[in-house]
């Protein structure tokens, strides 16, 4: 999770906060003049809960989390209309999430291509050289295999 947080903080950074300020906190539907925003969206979100949600480790893996950014923004472009300026700011960082986003996942994919390697090699590591049978085909002869936990 710890990638989550980077970008948390990459999203709550002061240089995006012309993009960020409206997802700082909850939807205020009187300070924001939207009155009817909680009949609108039912599950609203916002990068103070998705940080509370990170703090008490609520998040089963990564992907919840992407989930919850993606619904900040789809409550935004949903409630706001195309030319609003909330709207833009979430369509641009969003933009700034996905980019993001896009880098840890090729990070844990390639972490994950290395693991899966490295236990290639481990199990390669286990077998002997081929040997010929009298039948003229070559098989793999495996090396005593220690079972126990030393």
């Amino acid at each position: 999770m710890k990638a989550c947080s980077q970008i948390w903080k990459e999203l709550t950074k002061p240089k995006y906060k012309h993009l960020n300020a409206a997802f700082m906190q909850p939807v205020d539907p009187v300070a924001h003049g939207a009155p009817n925003y909680y009949q609108v969206i039912k599950r609203p979100m916002d990068l103070s809960n998705i940080k509370a949600k990170l703090d008490d480790s609520a998040y089963h893996d990564q992907e919840d989390f992407a989930d919850d950014i993606r619904l900040m923004f789809s409550n935004c472009m949903t409630y706001n209309q195309p030319g609003n300026h909330v709207y833009q700011c979430a369509q641009d960082l969003e933009k700034v999430f996905l980019d993001k986003w896009q880098k840890a996942q090729d990070t844990f994919q390639a972490l994950a291509r290395q693991q899966a390697e490295a236990v290639q090699e481990d199990n390669h590591a286990e077998m002997e050289v081929p040997h010929d049978t009298a039948e003229g085909k070559l098989i793999f002869v495996p090396k005593k295999i220690n079972c126990t936990n030393r």
